[in-house]
Order: C-alpha cells, then sequence, then structure tokens
C-alpha cells in the first residue's frame, strides 16, 4: 500500500484529503508545517504533497529538506495562489485549491508510478474547498 503525507496548515484540507486519500485505499500521515514534518518524516513514505504557503517556511523550501531525507519520494505541491513554477531546475504544475478531487487523485495516480487502488474506480467530479 502506498503511503502518503499530507503538510498544510489548515486543518481542514488535512481532514478532507485524509479522508479522500484513504477512502481510495492509500495510508495518510499528516503535519501542519516544517517541525511537525520532519519529526514525522521517515522513508516509508512514497509521495508528499505540500501546500505552498506554510507558516514559517513555503513549500519548495520544505519540499528540499525532505527530499534531503528521502531522496526517493516523490513531491506534489498544492496552492490556491500558483499554478506552475520551477522545483529542483523542472517546471511542476501546482494543484489549484479547491482541488477536484478526480484531477487529484489522478495525479497521485501519476506520480505514484499509475498505481491506482481498486477503489477508485467511478468516481465522481466533486471539489474540496
Amino acid at each position: 500500500m502506498e503511503k502518503i503525507f499530507i503538510i498544510d496548515e489548515e486543518i481542514q484540507i488535512r481532514k478532507s484529503l485524509k479522508y479522500v486519500l484513504s477512502i481510495a485505499g492509500y495510508e495518510v500521515d499528516t503535519a501542519s508545517g516544517e517541525k511537525e514534518t520532519l519529526e514525522k518524516l521517515d522513508g516509508s513514505f512514497d509521495l508528499a504533497i505540500v501546500d505552498m504557503i506554510l507558516e514559517n517556511t513555503e513549500g519548495f523550501a520544505l519540499a528540499r529538506k525532505i527530499k534531503v531525507r528521502c531522496p526517493d519520494i516523490k513531491i506534489l505541491f498544492a496552492s490556491g495562489h500558483f499554478e506552475s513554477a520551477s522545483f529542483l531546475g523542472k517546471e511542476v504544475e501546482i494543484l489549484k485549491k479547491p482541488l477536484n478531487i478526480e484531477h487529484f487523485l489522478d495525479k497521485v495516480k501519476e506520480e505514484l508510478g499509475g498505481k491506482e487502488p481498486s477503489c477508485l474506480q467511478n468516481r465522481s467530479h466533486k471539489k474540496l474547498s
């Protein structure tokens, strides 16, 4: 089972994404910022979903620290303000909040190499705000 780490300072976003990903068959943990992320981070996560704007840091800075500790982890970024940017020398899409659940789950699947839990079939178009 793929393990996903959600980093967002908004508790409702963390809870909503954890719920959606858990229902979809992923193992999920969350953190509200840099300190909690670095305390929980271990080599068991396959994907981190990082908000671009956090209280004491920004998403790219935290993602660089995550990659130093876990070089094989995949990173997805989310923001209500940005749509794309350059990270570690390559252009990356930033998932736009509010998230479209189908697009979000498709991006998670894509980042995890196309691995899709069977319960992701027959999804509806809904948004998380």
